[in-house]
């Protein structure tokens, strides 16, 4: 029951969600759990369904010309999780979505959320809005990466979502921040030794 308040909460905090249009919705979306390290979008594979997160975390990745693995994006509790562009256009996904942790989704299929907006328009205004934040997202994430030092970029994050530096492998770390897993272990050496400082996830 706590999980199901969570995600309904979440919603009416995206829009004007009334308790109706909560009755009338929760039914189109199923519970789904993935497993550590459980891929659940592929690569290369049209997205189908969108979910929210209710528990865990998840990371996004794409490949690069020389097939080095990069992570572009950690999805936290809380929040909608979907490679939003092959979703919408269900064409193949240049991202692959894996999960972290052990973690517990609310799903919604594509066909599904057509039949949603039909019963619902307020859900056309939901998807939108997640859409914005992923572009914004997004931006912020390139920009960062070409405005901020390393240590800058590490810091901000730490700020920002602490749960990713406490529960995300280095490397996935590594990979996000745009930087090597050595250059991330000196910087946090260099962080654990102000006296003002301490950076958790070591």
């Amino acid at each position: 029951m706590e999980s199901i308040n969570k995600f309904h909460e979440f919603l009416k905090s995206n829009a004007e969600f009334t308790d109706l249009d909560w009755e009338e919705s929760h039914p189109f979306f199923n519970h789904r759990y993935l497993k550590k390290n459980e891929v659940w979008v592929e690569n290369n594979k049209t997205c189908r369904h969108m979910a929210y997160i209710k528990k865990g975390l998840l990371r996004s990745s794409y490949f690069d010309s020389n097939g080095n693995e990069i992570t572009s994006c950690f999805c936290v509790s809380n929040s909608m999780a979907s490679s939003f562009k092959s979703f919408i256009a269900q064409t193949p996904s240049n991202i692959q979505i894996q999960a972290i942790e052990a973690s517990e989704l609310f799903i919604i299929d594509y066909d599904s959320l057509q039949k949603l907006y039909k019963l619902k328009p307020i859900w056309e205004r939901i998807v939108r809005v997640q859409i914005e934040k992923e572009y914004i997202s997004l931006w912020n994430y390139a920009h960062s990466l070409n405005s901020q030092q390393a240590q800058e970029r590490y810091l901000n994050l730490l700020e920002s979502q602490p749960e990713i530096v406490n529960k995300a492998p280095v490397q996935h770390i590594a990979s996000y921040l745009g930087i090597k897993r050595e250059t991330l272990s000196r910087i946090r050496k260099n962080l654990a030794q102000l006296p003002d400082l301490n950076p958790t996830g070591f």
